[in-house]
Formats: structure tokens, C-alpha cells, sequence
């Protein structure tokens, strides 16, 4: 991981020593997906689903030889997940009683990606890789079984991981010198749980769309259309 960020910064200072900068703000909303694996081996439904997320912050991008960019952000990133478990009920014929769980999860992230994109007109195609920092994290569990009063129980702390890395990809399409619309997926490739003594593994996903605003457009060329 150190040498990977090592990597990352050293092409950075090296691209960044020529070129044409751009400064700006971001905003994105979309869908988050928390890919989890139950524990339980009995367990006969377990449905998991998108729930609205969303990112924002800023961003930095560096130019050079024409049509390629070196890309870095800065972003408060909100992660999203819904999950709904059924399991038996101990002690019942597993085909008539079941004990259901409708779980929320909440991850707050500090994300950092770094990318090379490659301008095609108006269109900017992008690829890259994506650190995230935990900031905070919550759930929810609200269930029932029978013959016991339902449950509604929440958490402060997920025990996830503090940090989440990925590959990242994402398309521009700009509107004007200061204006640009774009959308972005996220995989996560790690486990993101600090536990990982048994078979349970979280893994998170983001696909966003939004707006970008230009506070300091790249100068000095022409752009496409004048082409």
C-alpha cells in the first residue's frame, strides 16, 4: 500500500513539473452498492440493494501534449447499503418460521483518486485508482421472529477498515469553459471489514453522475469546436 501511494505521488511531481492546470468544484449524486457475504450458512434469503449515495469536493487536473490529463481529487464520499436476511429460527422446522433482518449500513469516506484521462473533443475518458480514508461509520437493524417482540438496534461503529482502495473510471463531457458533466464508477477491491476471521466480506461500489464547475479553466488553447 506505502509503495503503491509512493508510486502514485512520484508520477504526479513528475507530470506536474509542465502543462496547463485546472482547479474546480464537484458535485455528484448516484447509487452505492455494499457487497456483503453472510456468516451463516443457513441463511435462505439474502437480497442485497443500490441506495442513494453520493460525493463531492474538489478537483485537479494537469494537462499535457494536447489531448492527455493527470487528474487528482479531494472528496467527502457518502457509501450506501441496504441488505435483507432471512434465516430459521433455532429450534423450527426451517421451512416455516424464519427470523428477518432489514439492515442498513453508512460509510463515510475521505477519497482520494488519482487518474490519467484522454481528452477525445468534448469528451474526457478517465481511468484510475482511488484511496478512500474512513471518517465515520453507522448501521441499522431492524428485525422480527416469532413469538418475541421485533427489534430495531443501531450502531455507531461498523468496525470497518480505515481505509478502502479501487479502480476508478469515469467520462466528461463539457459543456462550456467552465461547466462539465460527468459520471464515475467505483470498484472496491479490498475487504473493508477489520475482521476478517471468518467468511464475512464487505466490498464497496459507487456509480455517480454530476456536475463539475471550472474555477481556473485551462487557458492558452483552443478549444475543440474552434478546431
Amino acid at each position: 500500500m506505502r509503495k503503491l501511494i509512493t508510486i502514485l505521488t512520484l508520477l504526479t511531481i513528475h507530470m506536474t513539473a509542465f502543462g496547463q492546470q485546472e482547479i474546480g468544484l464537484k458535485v455528484n449524486g448516484g447509487l452505492s452498492y455494499l457487497s456483503t457475504k453472510v456468516l451463516s450458512t443457513e441463511t435462505k434469503v439474502d437480497k442485497i440493494y443500490l441506495a442513494p449515495s453520493g460525493q463531492g469536493g474538489l478537483f485537479y487536473n494537469r494537462c499535457f501534449r494536447d489531448k492527455f490529463l493527470l487528474g487528482a481529487e479531494l472528496l467527502y464520499l457518502q457509501i450506501e447499503g441496504k441488505q435483507y436476511v432471512e434465516i430459521p429460527a433455532s429450534g423450527y422446522n426451517p421451512t416455516e418460521v424464519m427470523v428477518t433482518n432489514n439492515i442498513w449500513r453508512h460509510i463515510s469516506y475521505l477519497g482520494i483518486p488519482i487518474y490519467i484521462g484522454y481528452k477525445l473533443k468534448k469528451f474526457n475518458f478517465n481511468l484510475g485508482f482511488q484511496i478512500g480514508i474512513t471518517l465515520m461509520s453507522s448501521g441499522r437493524v431492524k428485525g422480527q421472529a416469532p413469538g418475541i417482540p421485533s427489534w430495531d438496534n443501531k450502531s455507531d461503529n461498523l468496525g470497518v477498515d480505515n481505509y478502502d482502495y479501487g479502480a476508478r473510471a469515469g467520462i466528461n463531457f463539457k459543456l462550456s469553459d467552465k461547466f462539465s458533466i460527468e459520471t464515475n464508477y467505483y470498484y472496491g477491491i479490498n475487504n473493508i471489514l477489520k475482521d476478517q476471521t471468518g467468511n464475512l466480506k464487505w466490498n464497496v461500489q459507487q456509480m455517480t453522475i454530476g456536475l463539475r464547475y471550472s474555477l481556473f479553466p485551462i487557458g492558452g488553447q483552443k478549444n475543440e469546436t474552434e478546431k
